[in-house]
């Protein structure tokens, strides 16, 4: 098994590794680890209120906590490059 399959298989799937990526790339965007984290939050909370509400489907526990891994793993990749600053 590659590990692409691997990473995809431990996070849940395609739609867990979706959130995970999308919410990690996103947050790296911001420019402190604590605005990422903020991002991320936002980002999970949002995405399950769309579609509880507009797409009419399930608010996802586990996808919303999937996506702030996402934005935490971001968020510690930002701290590291400001303490090595």
């Amino acid at each position: 098994m590659d590990i692409q399959t691997t990473i995809i298989n431990r996070l849940g799937g395609y739609d867990k590794s979706t959130h995970f990526f999308a919410s990690a790339w996103i947050c790296l965007l911001m420019p402190t680890w604590l605005y990422a984290i903020i991002a991320a939050v936002v980002l999970a909370v949002g995405k399950e209120l769309v579609d509880k509400y507009l797409r009419k489907t399930e608010f996802s526990v586990r996808d919303m906590v999937v996506t702030i891994v996402g934005g935490v793993v971001s968020a510690g990749i930002i701290a590291l490059k400001e303490f090595w600053q």
